[in-house]
């Protein structure tokens, strides 16, 4: 990965607006591409797949969107990590970076649990028409192939985070574009194939969570932050319990 388009913003020196700006700009560009998908979304499943699949898309996305609290971590954890990067912690924040993944692994493992296990109920108090059966089928095995692999954007959620902390937001907006380029192309692209159908647009999520979060692990590691492990694990065993 290019270092100029993941360079480092140093937003304690020089002009203030522009360091406002410079920041700003690509989290509001990964937003615009956010939108884009859902609109390009929309426009796949109900030209190829009609108004039944459309119908439970929206019911399952309102039901994805109430269980992406894993966001919140994403957001403590660039917290945690802006105010070490400030302290000059290097050796805390990867600490921090070990002890944050293990608990969205486990929180996440317990959410889709439940997803997966009462994913038809969850539809049901969305979908109450009688003839919508067709709709709550394919909603449940929606959010039980994203709750499978909901690991994926949690993932992705804390690698967000941690660029932003770092002053590196340009590389968030890469991990938006893998994401979502790769889920559009791949939704485009299997759902058009009659035997796959509308389960090539829930697939081709957690596959774009997947790449996005390799591409972020793999510049996580070339992070200053990340480097010196063996202090790192010195420091990791003063603080176990």
């Amino acid at each position: 990965m290019s270092n100029k388009l993941i360079k480092q913003h140093d937003l304690t020196t020089g002009d203030i607006t522009k360091g406002i700006w410079s920041f700003a700009v690509p989290l509001m560009f990964g937003n615009v591409m956010q939108q884009l998908y859902n609109l390009v979304d929309t426009w796949v499943v109900g030209t190829y797949l009609g108004n039944g699949a459309l119908a439970a898309v929206g019911s399952s996305y309102t039901l994805m969107t109430f269980l992406t609290s894993v966001i919140d971590f994403g957001n403590a954890f660039s917290v945690f990590v802006a105010q070490n990067f400030g302290a000059g912690d290097k050796e805390r924040i990867r600490i921090g970076i070990r002890k944050a993944f293990g608990n969205v692994a486990v929180f996440c493992v317990v959410i889709s649990a439940l997803v997966f296990a009462f994913a038809e109920p969850l539809m049901k108090i969305f979908v109450t028409a009688p003839d919508s059966r067709d709709v709550i089928a394919a909603g449940v095995q929606y959010l039980r192939i994203e709750g499978v692999f909901y690991i994926g954007i949690g993932i992705l959620f804390l690698l967000y985070g941690y660029f932003r902390a770092v002053n590196k937001p340009m590389m968030s907006v890469v991990l938006t574009v893998i994401s979502l380029g790769t889920r559009v192309l791949l939704a485009y692209t299997l759902s058009s194939v009659k035997a796959i159908g509308v389960v090539g647009i829930w697939v081709a999520i957690p596959i774009g969570w997947f790449l996005a979060d390799a591409v972020g692990l793999m510049n996580l590691h070339l992070t200053p932050a990340y480097h010196n492990r063996e202090k790192m694990q010195e420091r990791y065993d003063e603080l176990e319990p």
